[in-house]
């Protein structure tokens, strides 16, 4: 869409600084709000990074989100909380874990590809409920790759 054009493009433009502000409406005017994108990775490890923990403030954006994720990671604001469930993913995202899942979803993807070959030579196009289709993919790969 045009906004997300318009960050990529920003970024672009500002690879140098590593990070720059959009602001929605002005800066002037006080509902308006400040967006700070970071574009470059030792800033991102920077943020990221343990010993950050509290120095920045989670925007407007992620209270929002949380009719749309629920309350988790994403949208409860940082504290005991939100530490104890990012302790919890973290041992998620170790290597071995994720090249694991990647197999995992890859050979998923691939079996269902060939099921679905399968279903349009006998049925046609109008044999496959992709409703279904995506929510099986969806329950194969989480039951394979989260127990």
């Amino acid at each position: 869409d045009a906004f997300t054009s318009f960050l990529l493009k920003k970024c672009a433009e500002h690879r140098k600084e590593g990070l720059f502000a959009v602001h929605v409406l002005h800066p002037l005017i006080p509902i308006s709000r400040s967006i700070l994108l970071v574009c470059d990775l030792e800033i991102v490890k920077q943020v990221l990074n343990p010993k950050s923990y509290g120095a920045f403030r989670k925007g407007y954006s992620y209270r929002l989100s949380r009719p749309l994720v629920g309350k988790g990671l994403l949208s409860v604001d940082d504290g005991p909380e939100w530490k104890l469930m990012r302790d919890l993913t973290q041992a998620g995202f170790k290597s071995p874990v994720l090249e694991n899942a990647v197999r995992t979803v890859s050979e998923v993807t691939c079996s269902m590809m060939q099921r679905w070959r399968l279903v349009l030579k006998s049925a046609g196009p109008g044999g496959l409920d992709i409703y279904e289709e995506s929510l099986r993919l969806t329950m194969d790969v989480l039951g394979l790759v989260a127990f």
